[in-house]
């Protein structure tokens, strides 16, 4: 939040030199790493809602074997 507060600052005071340069690309790089981590969650995620999907046939048919057993 600091780069936030910091960037703000230099933009409201319109002083924009090499530091708040700085503040942008480090800005970016915490932005680029916090996308790539949600990506890599939501990629988690979707494989295991498809592994739940792909298991929710395989239980049927195994109640069917039970009950046609019973």
């Amino acid at each position: 939040m600091q780069l936030v507060e910091k960037l703000a600052e230099a933009i409201e005071n319109g002083n924009r030199d090499q530091q708040s340069d700085a503040l942008i690309s480090d800005l970016n790089s915490h932005f680029e790493k916090c996308q790539q981590l949600l990506n890599s969650i939501s990629g988690s995620l979707s494989t295991k809602a498809m592994g739940s999907d792909e298991q929710i046939p395989k239980l049927h048919r195994k109640a069917r074997e039970v009950e046609t057993v019973n």
